[in-house]
Order: C-alpha cells, then structure tokens, then sequence
C-alpha cells in the first residue's frame, strides 16, 4: 500500500509539471511580445538563477539551480529572453544537470537590457520558467556623440535637450545617472507620461527633472542648476550600469536668446543718455525759438545752416551699427558662450570707421574753404540729407543710400548670428570699403565743385522806409527774393567797405514800397537754385535769430 501510494503521488506531480509546461509553451509568443506571464513564473520554481546581475564577459558565469523533481535525464538549455528583441540559449552540461548545479558562461556580446529566463528542451519545448529576471549589463561604456540643440537657452529657468550616442540605458528599470562637471545630480526618474513629444504641463516642479530613453538617445526635460555647485565651462557625461561616458561639453545658456539683442540695444541707449546729458545745454541753446526740433536732432545740425548734416548723420550711424553689434557679441560670449574676453573685430571695420571720421572732417574743411551749403527751408527735414540749399545733389542721395543699406545689412547679419555661436561681427568686405570710399570722394567732390549757398542770420525792417535789411553770407546779390511765395522786385545796396562785382554779399536791402504788408514768409534764392527762408517778418520787428 505504501509503495502504491508513492507511486500515485509520483504520477499527479507528473502530470502537474507536463500541464504547466503545456501552458507555458502557449504563452511562448506573448513573453517575445513583451507581455508578462506572472501565472507561470508564479507556479514554477523548478530552478534557481544567481546571480541576477551580469556583465558579459568571458569570466561571466550563472549558475542554475535545480528543483529535485526537475527531470534531469533530457538535454537542457538556458533561453534568455529581452521582450521584443532577441532570444539566445545556452546549453548546460549534461553532468552539471544530474548534480542539480549548473553553470553557464555568459561571454557576449548580449544586448544589455532585463532578461526573461527559461529551461528549454533540445527541441525548444519549455520545461520550466524562471522567477527571478536577470538584468543584463552593459559591456561597453555609454558614448556622447553630441548634445541638441548645440546652445541651450533656459525656460522658466529650467532647460530641455537630448543627448545622442551609443549605450544608452532604454528599458524602464534601467537608472541613468547625469554628471555635469563630474558632479552626480541625483535620481533623475523616468517621465511619467508624454503627450504630443512634450511633457505635459501637469509635471509640477517636483517631477522634474525626468528623462526619456530609447538605445541611442536620452530626452532631459526641466533641468534645473540652481542650488548645484558647479562651475563653468559645463561638461556633461553619463553613468550607465556602472560605466561612465567621457565627458562632452555642455553648453547651457544663462539668459534667453532675445537677452542679448535687448543688452545691445540698451548699451546704444546708455550711450545716447549719457551724450543727451553731457551736451544738452548747449542743444537747447542751439534751437531755435519758433521752431524748436527734437534736442537729439543736434548732433546732426550743422550750426551755420541750421539744417541735418549728412556727413555726421553717417558718423553717428556707423558708430551706432558698431556698438549695437559689438555689444551683441560681447553679451553673446559673456552670457550664453561663458567666453570672458575681448570679442574680436572683423577686419574691414576699422577701415570702414576710419573712411567715416575721415569724410566727415574733409566735409568740414570744405564748408571752411568753400563756404556752407544753402540754409534752405525754415526747419530742417529729411530733404537736407539729399539736397544743398533745396537742390537736389544726387552725389548726396547715393551717399546716403549707401550708408543706410550698408549700416542696416552690418546690423542685421550680426543680430542673425545664434548667440550661441556667434565669434565675431558680420565681415566686411574689402569691396564694400571700396564702395563706401568711392561714395565718399562723389560726397565730398560735391562739397568742394557747388558754390556756397546762402544763409540768413537776420532780418530788419526799417518802418519809415520800408526797406529789409537781410543780412547773412553768401548772398548774391542777383538772388531773387520772395515774399510769402510770390516774386518782387528788389534793390540791392552793398555795405560801403564791399567791393563792385564780387559774388557773394553779406548783406542786402529790398525796396518793397510804401504799403507795410505783413510778410510772413521770406526767401533767397541765388543764380544757381540754392536758396534761404525767414519766416514772419513783420514791419516794426527786429528778429534776431531764424525763425
């Protein structure tokens, strides 16, 4: 009775383990898949595997453990499975099975990752399946073969980018350890969950930093530095299964990309605050009573015609375009690059400066020589940067266009510039410089050819005689005056101690007969166009300045 009762108890454990195994075999294709069978991890313990940590290699060894009622008369693999990617067995000598101890050499190469774990018959039928998961390291360190976006601007003070390479931790147990400057930053977990390739807006600050990985690339989201002692320049590396990747420069910027443009443009605002200041008594000296400009509008009044200097206006716009620039660049390297030094300059500037400071002091010393342009109109315009005394001067208008176009296309290729890798200003050609002296020499061969225009320094009106007395310089005295917009007859008399039949006279006397009409609107116009404009010239008055 006793030997039957074993022999029953024999067959039910038979035919449990032959049920299991029939099972198991069935979900063979859903464990490749990926999907979990705890049922059957659950109900077979037939085999032990320690330990569960390896790094292939050829001195990698695991040991299988077997159960006593594991049959051990059958030839015998080890099957390591990674969920929807490979499958390998290893065989396990016929010797070490019947001990019930055997030992498996794992050499590699095997793709690092959490392995499922089977015995498996020489026809690949499933005896059994394993409890524990063998994690699989890797062999190789992890390689940073770069980081994107190359410059990384902060938002919200945190900073999202990716990380490119080889080796990079991908399943969901594996822990990738970030170093910045050789300094571990912690436990960065897992992002919880994606929506459209982004973080969701529900990961509050205290789910960040997280991180996404795939085999060749890990996703850092809200990176953050504040409270961590590290210094700059920034290296990044990264630690996987104990193995740490040499270290790739990290370039993570202190400002947004729009802060060096707003520094650029605040330097060339502090630049025309402190000249505002340092100039602005003798700029409200300068204007006129009835007719006052802005007191900016000085730096480019030229005092003798009251009237916009071409010359200083390219100056001033030149000088302009190297500090908005230089001042780009400089906050460009001092505050994203982490470059403390001098900025280079490009090798036509200097040059391009110099023809600029150079036209306008040959401009000066023609109006010195030749005398001053035409005052033209009562108040200075726009029209003064393309005319002399209200003639048109095409030598001025293709000096001004290409001050303008040359100054604006400098600015805009060096604000184009990623502040990230900007090294220098936009260049300048040698053909520009070229160009620019050309125009020049037609801007100032203008200035020295073109007679003098006149100017009107003041206005007096005899109530008895009714005669004007304008006085100034270079007025001719065939000029043809104008009262309020319509032609008069004039007469001319020159102070005693001029000589007959010189061409300009400082002074001249219209006759305009008995009747004392209000006259609002003066003009002189000389023999070649150029002309001078007084605005309200009233009987009984004694202006004294340009109205």
């Amino acid at each position: 009775m006793p030997g039957n009762l074993r022999g029953l108890l024999s067959a039910v454990a038979v035919a449990r383990t032959a049920g299991w195994r029939l099972l198991c075999s069935g979900m063979f294709l859903l464990l490749l898949n990926g999907v979990n069978v705890p049922l059957c991890q659950a109900a077979q313990s037939e085999f032990e595997l320690y330990p569960t940590w390896v790094r292939p290699g050829p001195d990698t060894i695991v040991r299988v453990k077997l159960s006593d009622t594991f049959d051990v008369t059958k030839k015998i693999y080890l099957r390591m499975i990674l969920p929807k990617s490979t499958v390998t067995d290893f065989p396990l000598a016929a010797e070490q099975v019947r001990r019930r101890l055997a030992e498996v050499r794992i050499p590699g190469p095997l793709r690092r990752g959490v392995y499922k774990t089977q015995l498996v018959s020489d026809e690949g039928v499933i005896l059994s399946s394993g409890i524990h998961d063998v994690k699989v390291a890797a062999t190789e360190k992890p390689v940073i073969t770069s980081i994107l976006p190359k410059i990384i601007y902060p938002q919200n003070g945190r900073y999202n980018f990716d990380i490119i390479g080889e080796n990079i931790g991908h399943v969901e147990e594996d822990k990738v350890d970030i170093r910045i400057n050789d300094i571990s930053l912690g436990d960065v977990k897992k992002c919880e969950s994606i929506m459209a390739g982004k973080v969701p807006a529900l990961h509050n600050e205290h789910n960040l930093p997280c991180l996404l990985s795939d085999w060749r690339a890990i996703r850092v989201y809200g990176l953050s530095l504040a409270g961590v002692p590290i210094g700059r320049p920034l290296e990044i590396s990264i630690e996987v299964d104990k193995l740490i990747s040499d270290p790739k420069p990290l370039a993570l910027s202190l400002v947004q990309r729009s802060v060096p443009i707003m520094v650029a443009l605040a330097v060339l605002a502090a630049v025309v605050a402190v000249t505002y200041v340092l100039f602005i008594r003798r700029m409200v000296r300068r204007q006129p009573k009835d007719t006052p400009y802005p007191l900016l509008a000085c730096l480019i009044i030229e005092p003798q015609t009251q009237t916009y200097s071409l010359a200083k206006l390219q100056m001033l716009i030149w000088a302009a375009a190297a500090i908005v620039s230089y001042s780009y660049l400089a906050a460009s390297q001092f505050l994203v690059q982490w470059k403390l030094g001098i900025p280079n300059v490009p090798e036509g500037l200097p040059m391009l400066l110099g023809i600029s400071a150079a036209t306008t002091a040959l401009a000066v010393s023609a109006t010195e020589l030749r005398g001053s342009k035409g005052a033209g109109l009562v108040s200075p315009g726009l029209a003064d940067f393309i005319t002399t005394g209200g003639v048109f001067a095409p030598e001025r208008l293709q000096f001004f266009i290409w001050t303008i176009l040359g100054a604006l296309t400098f600015v805009a290729a060096t604000l184009a510039q990623d502040p990230g890798t900007a090294s220098e200003m936009a260049r300048i050609p040698d053909t520009f410089n070229q160009l620019m002296g050309a125009s020049s020499l037609g801007y100032l061969a203008g200035k020295f050819t073109r007679k003098a225009g006149p100017v009107i320094t003041a206005v007096t009106v005899d109530d008895l005689s009714g005669k004007i007395r304008i006085t100034g310089e270079n007025l001719s005295p065939r000029a043809q005056i104008l009262l309020n917009g319509a032609s008069t007859s004039y007469q001319v008399d020159s102070e005693p101690c001029q000589a007959v039949g010189v061409e300009f006279l400082s002074e001249l006397l219209l006759r305009v007969g008995d009747e004392k009409e209000e006259v609002t609107l003066l003009k002189v116009r000389n023999p070649d166009g150029q002309i001078a404009e007084w605005r309200n010239v009233v009987p009984g008055e004694n202006p004294d300045v340009k109205g």
